[in-house]
């Protein structure tokens, strides 16, 4: 079953809510069944669909998450693939202090 409906509209509600209050937004996805590719390509159609411009750090874990990552770096958007929690947090603190420069 097709997660593309469900992202598009996260996306657009993430869009519209939180673009003027953050400057990156984080995304924590686990699933041990998960088809990670199948998301990664949900995520990156969806951003394109609503013309997302936020920086989304995005940690999933699960099947084919190798390629899934490939396919974010890959986007031409602004996803960041991460392996853990704590990476997320340092990316997000990275970002933040690089913006605000």
């Amino acid at each position: 079953r097709s997660c593309r409906p469900k992202m598009h509209q996260f996306f657009h509600h993430l869009k519209h809510f939180f673009t003027h209050r953050f400057d990156i937004f984080p995304i924590n996805i686990f699933g041990g069944i998960l088809q990670c590719d199948m998301l990664a390509k949900a995520i990156v159609a969806a951003a394109h669909s609503v013309q997302l411009h936020l920086p989304l750090v995005v940690r999933m874990k699960g099947t084919n998450v190798e390629a899934a990552k490939q396919i974010l770096q890959t986007s031409g958007l602004s996803l960041i693939p991460i392996d853990d929690l704590a990476e997320a947090a340092q990316t997000i603190v990275n970002k933040v202090q690089e913006a605000s420069l």
